[in-house]
């Protein structure tokens, strides 16, 4: 009996059950060792896969990568403050948070990060339409808010300093009313603190 040809989908992502669904529950998950041989596929982790198409040069790739890796997850912390211009080092890897458990994956030279928050705390973050794909990142608010909830050293002032946060671009991207109301939601006074040591001594 002839080999069934399976063609590869013109997607950035494809994924075991992708290929399920378009060719049913009979379908061979072994052409994707073969794919990867021939280069058509890189794998990611089991059962997905990123097509070749898809180059791993632009930090917006790697963004959408990033959510596919571990979900649910949004870009924020470090990665989100380099994006909206907040902080002025070149970042060489993604971090995400997550409401599931701390994670990190190597894909190439990049390393993913996931930090863990609470799931009451899993907001704040918008979609993007990136050429075939999507990424989803904290709004300004809620990346400097999620940096603050989960980095210690945020109530040191001394640390933010060293920083080098860009007191113009976040005046500028900042909605500081929506910025409290995310605070009230993610621990109120503690959150509030930190903002008000951030806002002192990048003099906002």
């Amino acid at each position: 009996m002839p080999r069934r040809r399976y063609e590869v989908p013109d997607k950035p992502f494809i994924t075991t059950a992708d290929m399920r669904v378009r060719y049913g529950p009979d379908f061979d998950p072994n052409v994707f060792g073969r794919w990867v041989r021939e280069g058509k596929v890189r794998k990611l982790r089991n059962g997905l896969y990123l097509s070749s198409n898809m180059d791993l040069t632009s930090t917006l790739n790697h963004f959408a990568v990033a959510n596919q890796l571990y979900r649910p997850s949004y870009i924020s912390l470090e990665a989100a403050l380099r994006y909206y211009n907040f902080i002025p080092e070149t970042v060489y890897h993604t971090t995400s948070v997550t409401p599931l458990k701390t994670q990190q994956f190597r894909i190439g030279y990049t390393v993913h990060f996931y930090r863990t928050i609470d799931s009451a705390l899993f907001f704040g973050y918008h979609l993007h339409q990136w050429k075939d794909t999507t990424y989803a990142i904290a709004s300004p608010e809620k990346a400097l808010l999620d940096f603050a909830y989960l980095e210690p050293q945020f109530a040191d002032a001394e640390w933010i300093e060293e920083m080098r946060f860009d007191e113009f671009e976040i005046d500028e991207l900042v909605d500081w009313e929506l910025m409290n109301l995310y605070a009230q939601r993610m621990g109120g006074n503690a959150i509030l603190h930190r903002l008000h040591t951030l806002k002192k001594v990048v003099a906002l």
